[in-house]
C-alpha cells in the first residue's frame, strides 16, 4: 500500500474513525490487536493534542492524503505555536520531548493510514471469498525488502488460512506488502502454496514486561490480522452503550440486546468475536480486559427471579476475555473444553436447564447469587456461572456495575451435587 493509493474503502474510513483516544508514552504500552480499538500516539499526553491529530488522520484516510497534506492539516488544526512548542516530560526518567519530529509524524501518517487500508482489505476479501476465496501475498513498491517477507512474495492461500491470522500485512514499521484477491482459477494457474510453518521468539514489551510469542520476520506489536478485529471494535463499542444504559434504563438495554441477537448478521459477528477471541487467548495464554455482551437470561428466568426478589439488574449476559483465560487453565482439571467456550453465545441460548445457586450457598460472606447453565454432554454435565455484580471497564474507566457475567464452568459427573440447587428453566434428569 503506498501513498499513490487514491480509493479509500469505505471499511478503511470506519475503521480508523471507530478508534478511541488513549494516550501511552511508548506505542509498545498499547499492544497488538488492541491498536484495532485505540488510537495512541507515542509520548502525547494531552487528548486534545491526541483528539487534533486523530481527526487529521481521519481526514487523510477519507480524503487519501498524501503526507504533505496531512502535515499541513495538523498546522491547521493544532497551530503553528501550540504544535512547535508543545512538550512533554516523562515523570519516571525526566526526558523532554518538545514536539513531533518529522520523521515520527511521517511515522504516524504511514503506520494509521496503511493499516486503515489493510482493515478494509480484509472486510471485502471476506465479503468476496465466495467467488475470490485466495489470496496472493505481493511485495510493495520499496527500494529494498525484509529478506523475511521476499520469502513470502507470490504465495498464495485461501483466504481463510491461519497464516494470515499472523501475517495479514503491515508485518513492520514502514512495511509495503499487501495482499491480493484471486480467483480459484487464478490461484490455480500461479500455484496454490503449501503454507509455511512459521517459527517464533519469544520477545519481550519492557515496557508492561509481557512476553509475546512473534513470528521471525514481523515486527513486535504487528503480528496480528488487523482486519479481522473490526468485529471486535464493533461489538466492544455496543457492550460499552449498553453498560452505560443499563444503570439508567435497564429495560432499553434488555431489549437492544435482544434485538442484537434476532438480528442474523449481529448474531452471527457476536459469534465470530467470541470464537476468535477464546482462539487468541488459548493460543498466547493472555487477556487484554475486554468484555463483551453476548446474550440475555430468558424471560421465563427472569420472570420466576423476580418473583423470588432475586432478579437481576438486567438480563444481559457478557463474557470477558480474562475469565476466558482462566476457564481455559481450569481446562487441564476438567474445564470447559476449548470447542465449548468457542461456541459460548449460542450455548448460553439453548442450556438444557438453568439454576440458580443463592448467595448463602457460597463459602464467602461476599458471595453473590448465581446462575448455573447446565448442558448435556457426553462426558455429564457442563456448567457456567453468572455473577450478578462485577467492575469492568466502561469507556476506558473502572466502574461497578451489575453485570451477568460468565465467571466459571466445569463438567460435573455427580449430579447429586445439584440437587441443593433450585431448578428455574429445563430439567437435570
Amino acid at each position: 500500500m503506498t501513498e499513490d493509493v487514491k480509493v479509500i474503502p469505505h471499511e478503511a474510513i470506519a475503521y480508523i474513525a471507530g478508534k478511541k483516544l488513549k494516550t501511552s508514552y511508548n506505542w509498545s504500552e498499547i499492544y497488538a490487536q488492541e491498536h484495532s480499538s485505540a488510537f495512541t500516539v507515542a509520548k502525547i499526553m494531552e487528548l486534545d493534542v491526541l483528539d487534533g491529530i486523530h481527526k487529521s488522520i481521519i481526514k487523510a484516510v477519507e480524503d487519501g492524503q498524501s503526507f504533505n497534506s496531512f502535515k499541513k492539516s495538523i498546522l491547521e488544526r493544532l497551530g503553528k505555536s501550540g504544535w512547535g512548542d508543545y512538550e512533554q516530560v516523562d515523570e519516571k526518567t525526566g526526558e523532554k520531548i518538545t514536539r513531533l519530529s518529522n520523521s515520527r509524524l511521517k511515522k504516524v501518517y504511514q503506520t494509521n493510514k496503511t493499516q486503515s487500508f489493510h482493515a478494509g482489505s480484509w472486510q471485502r476479501f471476506q465479503k468476496n471469498k465466495a467467488t475470490h476465496p485466495y489470496l496472493r501475498y505481493r511485495l510493495g513498491p520499496s527500494k529494498e525488502h525484509r529478506l523475511e517477507h521476499t520469502k513470502f512474495n507470490n504465495l498464495v492461500l485461501p483466504v481463510d488460512a491461519p497464516f494470515w491470522l499472523t501475517h495479514m500485512p503491515a508485518n513492520g514499521w514502514g512495511c509495503n506488502c499487501w495482499l491480493q484477491n484471486l480467483t480459484k482459477e487464478q490461484a490455480q494457474a500461479i500455484g496454490i502454496s503449501k503454507s509455511p510453518e512459521i517459527e517464533y521468539h519469544d520477545w519481550i514489551n519492557k515496557k508492561t514486561g509481557r512476553k509475546h510469542k512473534v513470528p521471525k520476520g514481523i515486527d513486535p506489536g504487528f503480528e496480528y490480522n488487523v482486519g479481522m478485529h473490526r468485529e471486535h471494535n464493533a461489538l466492544k463499542m455496543v457492550t460499552d452503550k449498553l453498560m452505560g444504559v443499563v444503570t439508567q434504563n435497564p429495560s432499553a438495554a434488555n431489549k437492544a440486546m435482544t434485538g442484537l441477537l434476532n438480528n442474523t448478521a449481529q448474531k452471527a459477528m457476536i459469534a465470530k468475536v467470541l470464537h476468535d477471541m477464546v482462539a487468541d487467548v488459548a493460543e498466547h495464554k493472555r487477556a487484554y480486559g475486554n468484555t463483551y455482551a453476548v446474550g440475555v437470561i430468558n424471560d421465563e428466568v427472569i420472570d420466576k427471579l423476580t418473583k423470588m426478589d432475586k432478579a437481576p439488574h438486567h438480563s444481559i449476559i457478557a463474557v470477558s476475555d480474562t475469565q476466558i483465560l482462566h476457564a481455559i487453565r481450569d481446562n487441564k482439571k476438567g474445564g470447559l473444553p476449548l470447542n465449548f467456550l468457542q461456541q459460548l453465545p449460542a450455548k448460553l441460548q439453548k442450556p438444557d436447564a438453568i439454576l440458580l445457586e443463592p448467595s448463602t450457598a457460597g463459602s464467602k460472606k461476599s458471595a453473590l447469587d448465581n446462575l448455573i447453565f447446565v448442558y448435556n454432554t457426553p462426558s455429564g454435565k457442563v456448567l457456567v456461572r453468572l455473577d450478578y455484580e462485577t467492575k469492568i471497564k466502561v469507556n476506558g474507566k473502572k466502574e461497578r456495575v451489575k453485570l451477568n457475567i460468565v465467571t466459571t464452568g466445569g463438567i460435573i459427573t455427580n449430579l447429586t451435587s445439584l440437587g441443593k440447587y433450585e431448578v428455574l428453566y429445563g430439567s437435570i434428569n
